[in-house]
C-alpha cells in the first residue's frame, strides 16, 4: 500500500498465518499494462471517521532500472505531530512483481525498520526496532505474491475478464504474513472528493479483518487513487481535477497471471 495505507506502529507477529478471504474464484489474474508517468507526484489527506485531517501522505511515482532489470518504485511517506512512516516499493515494471520493499515508522522517538527482499519464492525479511539488534526472517510464498505497499497501484489495474472478483497473493509488510485476499470489483459509480463529483471506479478487499475500499478515478487519460477508505480513516487525493477527468477507454492487458 502500501505503498503503505495506514500511519501506524506494528508489533510483528511470532509466527507466520496466512489467511484467505472470499469464495472460489479466478487466482492470479493479469494485469493491464502499467501506465504510470516517471516522477509523478501525489498529495493525500489523512482524515478519521468524524471527517479530521489527522496526517498528510505524500507518493511519488519513479521509473528505474536496476542489475539491467527495469522496474517502478513507489515511494510514500506520511507523517503528522507526532509519528512519522516512510516506504519504497521496487516492482517490475510490466507485470508489477515485486523486488524489493523498505519501511521506516517513527512514533514516540521509537524507530521501526524493516526491509523485504523477493526471490526464488520466498521473502526475507530484516527488521530492527529501536536499539535491538537486526533480525532475519524468511516466508515461502505462492508465485504471483505482490507486496503490500503496491496494492493502492496495482488494484485498478487488475484484470477480471468480467468477474466480480479475483484471488491475489499478498505479502502484508505491515504484520509480516502472507495472504490470500480477494479483491472485488464494485463497478463504476459516483465518488465525492473535496465537494466534487468524479465517475469512481471501486474496488474492495479486506488485508486480514481490515475493510478497504478504493475508489480509482481517470486523470489525463490515467486511472489513479482517489480515495481510500480503511473504516477507521480515509485517505483523499487532494490533487484531483475535473478538467482533466475523460472518459475511459478499453485496456490492453499486459504482465503474467495464471
Amino acid at each position: 500500500m502500501l505503498i503503505a495505507l495506514a500511519l501506524v506502529l506494528t508489533t510483528a507477529p511470532a509466527d507466520a498465518q496466512t489467511y484467505t478471504f472470499g469464495e472460489e474464484t479466478k487466482t492470479n489474474p493479469q494485469v493491464y499494462k502499467p501506465d504510470f508517468v516517471h516522477d509523478s507526484t501525489f498529495e493525500f489527506g489523512i482524515f478519521d471517521k468524524g471527517g479530521q485531517r489527522i496526517a498528510t501522505a505524500y507518493y511519488r511515482i519513479l521509473k528505474e532500472e536496476s542489475e539491467g532489470r527495469k522496474l517502478w518504485r513507489f515511494k510514500y511517506v506520511g507523517r503528522n505531530s507526532g509519528s512519522s512512516e516512510s516506504s519504497e516499493c521496487w516492482v517490475d515494471i510490466d507485470d508489477l512483481s515485486p523486488v524489493r520493499s523498505t519501511r521506516k515508522v517513527v512514533y514516540d522517538n521509537q524507530a521501526y525498520y524493516s526491509d523485504v527482499a523477493y526471490q526464488a519464492g520466498q521473502a526475507v525479511v530484516r527488521e530492527r526496532r529501536g536499539e535491538m539488534n537486526p533480525s532475519e526472517r524468511g516466508f515461502k510464498l505462492p508465485e504471483g505474491t505482490y507486496d503490500y505497499e503496491e496494492l493502492m497501484w496495482l488494484v485498478p489495474l487488475l484484470d477480471f475478464e468480467g468477474a466480480e472478483q479475483v484471488k491475489i497473493s499478498v505479502f502484508d509488510s505491515l504484520n509480516l504474513l502472507p495472504l490470500t485476499v480477494t479483491v472485488v470489483d464494485e463497478g463504476i459509480e459516483p465518488v465525492h472528493v473535496q465537494e466534487k463529483e468524479y465517475s469512481g471506479h471501486k474496488f474492495s478487499f479486506r488485508i486480514q479483518q481490515s475493510p478497504y475500499v478504493l475508489y480509482s478515478v481517470l486523470q489525463d487519460g490515467r486511472e489513479v487513487p482517489a480515495l481510500i477508505n480503511m473504516g477507521d480513516r480515509e485517505f483523499v487525493n487532494l490533487e484531483l481535477s475535473r478538467k482533466k477527468e475523460g472518459k475511459r477507454q478499453p485496456r490492453k492487458s499486459g504482465g503474467s497471471g495464471s
